[in-house]
């Protein structure tokens, strides 16, 4: 949601396309600009757990942690322990946890 839980929604999508079979944990995806230039990113699926993963690009300048819940119902105990987790796999790179209130 942009701006806030009742924002206009935001949705970023692409193709993907495995790159590692063996353990299904590196994948590529073509985001559309403009509806005709597309821009590759790969991913790394760094680790998992019970509705919960994190991915990073493989330079690890970018990375993002998913969740089942929506953002706004995600426990700030949660968030540090998968900022914790991140650190932990080597990313050293600044966080940001956009504010999402409550509905």
């Amino acid at each position: 949601r942009m701006g806030s839980a009742q924002g206009r929604e935001k949705v970023i999508a692409g193709p993907v396309t495995i790159l590692d079979r063996a353990t299904g944990a590196k994948f590529r995806t073509d985001y559309w600009l403009f509806g005709f230039i597309p821009i590759p990113r790969e991913y790394w699926v760094l680790d998992h757990g019970d509705g919960w993963f994190i991915t990073a690009t493989p330079d690890m300048k970018n990375l993002i942690a998913y969740t089942r819940a929506p953002p706004e119902r995600v426990s700030r105990a949660e968030v540090d322990r998968l900022a914790a987790r991140a650190r932990a796999l080597g990313y050293r790179g600044a966080l940001e946890f956009p504010d999402h209130p409550a509905p």
